[in-house]
C-alpha cells in the first residue's frame, strides 16, 4: 500500500486532482499531511479506480457510489423530461396564444378598414349635404331677389296703374267740360 498525493492518484487511475480527492474521501482511505505540505492518501493494492465513464466493476464502495450516481442520474433525467414536457406544453400554449393574438389583430385590422370605409362614406355624405345646404342658400337668395324684383315691379305697376287712372279721370273730366270750357282752360293755361 503506497502513500500517494491526489495528483499521483489522479494520474494512476485517469482522474483529475479534485476527482481523486473525492474518491479518497468516499472510499474512506487514510490521509495524512506530507512533509511538503501536500496531503497523502494510503491507497490499497487491490484498489481499482476508473474514470466515471468506465464503470464495469469495482469495490463495494464504488458500486454503492455508482448506484447513488445512477439514482441521481435517473432523478435528473426524470426532472429533465418533466421540464421538457412542461416546456412543450408552454410552447403549445404560447403558439395558441399567438394564434389568438394574430386572429384578434386581423379582426381589428378588418374593423379598422370598415371604420375607414364608413368614415369615407360619411365624408362623402357630409360633402353632399354641404353642397345641398349651399344650393338651398343660393336658392333662398335667388327667391329673395325675385321677391324684391316682384315687389318693385308690383310697386311700379301700382304706380303706373294709379297714373293711368288719374289720366283716365283727367281725360273724362276734360271730355265732360265741353269744347268751350276746354278752350277757356287752354287759353288760361290750365
Amino acid at each position: 500500500m503506497p502513500w500517494l498525493t491526489y495528483q499521483q492518484i489522479g494520474e494512476r487511475f485517469g482522474l483529475g486532482t479534485e476527482a481523486a480527492r473525492t474518491r479518497v474521501r468516499r472510499a474512506g482511505w487514510r490521509t495524512q499531511p506530507g512533509n511538503d505540505g501536500r496531503t497523502l492518501a494510503l491507497v490499497p493494492d487491490d484498489a481499482e479506480l476508473r474514470p466515471a465513464g468506465d464503470r464495469a466493476s469495482g469495490p463495494a464502495g464504488d458500486r454503492e457510489t455508482d448506484r447513488d450516481e445512477t439514482a441521481l442520474t435517473d432523478l435528473l433525467t426524470g426532472a429533465l423530461t418533466a421540464l421538457e414536457d412542461a416546456v412543450s406544453v408552454l410552447r403549445e400554449q404560447l403558439d395558441a396564444a399567438n394564434a389568438r393574438a394574430d386572429a384578434e389583430r386581423a379582426r381589428a385590422d378588418r374593423s379598422d378598414a370598415a371604420v375607414a370605409g364608413e368614415r369615407s362614406r360619411s365624408d362623402v355624405l357630409r360633402s353632399r349635404l354641404d353642397e345641398m345646404i349651399e344650393a338651398r342658400a343660393e336658392a333662398d337668395r335667388a327667391i329673395a331677389e325675385e321677391r324684391l324684383r316682384a315687389d318693385a315691379a308690383h310697386t311700379t305697376a301700382h304706380a303706373a296703374q294709379q297714373a293711368a287712372e288719374e289720366l283716365r279721370r283727367a281725360d273724362e273730366a276734360r271730355k265732360a267740360r265741353g269744347l268751350l270750357a276746354q278752350l277757356r282752360s287752354a287759353w288760361r293755361g290750365e
